[in-house]
């Protein structure tokens, strides 16, 4: 009996603090997944030992034991849950407060990104557009839409919303490094180069924007340059194993075999299961007559894909 009175107990205080303290809470939630406060030692003790909390609220408001009246107290609650990977209860609070005030911005916004995080882009791009149709400056907005158009296919219609990002704000260098890998898909690789150049010119670290302009620059048989820019992704980060092959296969078109295949053993060095990696330098060696080391190779690359495969059906 004792033991089932100290449990009501401490539901009943539970509820207490939280029916006194929700919105100095849901704002220090809020906050820290807006990154508006710093990950600091008062904060951590609030958001280790009382997530649970979070849970009862929300049970509170579902059992109208707190009832909110502001828009801006829903997306609050929202965004704590989305923090927490709730992202449908998430999206029931954000329509809550799309139904107080229809145009916060932040809360579309939010709403489209978890429809997105959830695997749902055709409906996160309706919630941009609401969005765009109020601010169409919003390049958040523009750049989001964007990358759920890239999901569903929509290649050509992420290419004008990257151009948008662009016309409002050059100096995002993510807009232009996505314009450039659109351009690539879309076969435009002398576009795809000077989108990259102009991802570079405002964030020269980024390995993959140097990688993906040496993809291009070989689509264009531009093998010396591309070398250059495979070469600046592997220096940035030498474990960048698409990086490595990318300079063996640029060997490789240049005719320089034995220098491709060390560079694929470097590929191999950061990932031994890399397949691309095991099977170019089999074409490598094939093209120089060891045939038999050639098959090693593809028999390995036949090898990882079967153990891959058996591994993705057991998940």
């Amino acid at each position: 009996m004792s033991t089932i009175i100290s449990y009501l107990v401490h539901i009943i205080s539970l509820g207490y603090f939280i029916r006194r303290s929700w919105r100095r809470y849901l704002q220090v939630i809020g906050n820290l997944l807006l990154g508006a406060v710093d990950d600091s030692a008062d904060i951590k003790p609030m958001v280790n030992t009382q997530r649970r909390m979070l849970s009862v609220l929300y049970r509170f408001t579902k059992l109208k034991l707190i009832r909110f009246h502001g828009a801006d107290d829903w997306f609050i609650l929202g965004n704590s849950l989305y923090l927490l990977d709730r992202l449908s209860s998430a999206i029931e609070c954000y329509d809550k407060s799309l139904s107080i005030d229809s145009q916060k911005l932040y809360v579309w916004y939010n709403k489209a990104l978890a429809l997105s995080f959830m695997g749902e882009s055709a409906a996160a791009v309706i919630c941009w557009d609401g969005l765009l149709a109020m601010d169409d400056r919003f390049t958040e907005a523009w750049f989001s839409k964007g990358v759920a158009l890239e999901q569903l296919g929509k290649i050509s219609e992420a290419l004008t919303c990257y151009d948008r990002v662009i016309e409002v704000d050059s100096g995002l260098a993510e807009a232009w490094y996505n314009k450039g890998v659109v351009l690539s898909e879309l076969g435009k690789y002398e576009e795809a180069v000077a989108s990259y150049d102009a991802s570079l010119a405002l964030r020269d670290k980024d390995e993959e924007a140097w990688f993906n302009r040496g993809a291009a620059l070989s689509e264009l048989e531009r093998y010396d340059e591309a070398l250059e820019s495979y070469h600046k992704s592997v220096t940035i980060n030498s474990k960048l194993k698409h990086g490595w092959n990318g300079i063996a296969l640029a060997l490789t078109e240049l005719g320089n075999y034995e220098e491709a295949i060390s560079h694929y053993d470097k590929a191999l060095a950061v990932d031994d299961r890399y397949q691309d990696a095991w099977y170019n330098k089999g074409v490598a060696l094939d093209i120089m007559g060891r045939y038999e080391d050639a098959q090693v190779c593809y028999n390995q690359g036949v090898a990882i894909e079967k153990m891959v495969r058996d591994e993705g059906l057991e998940d």
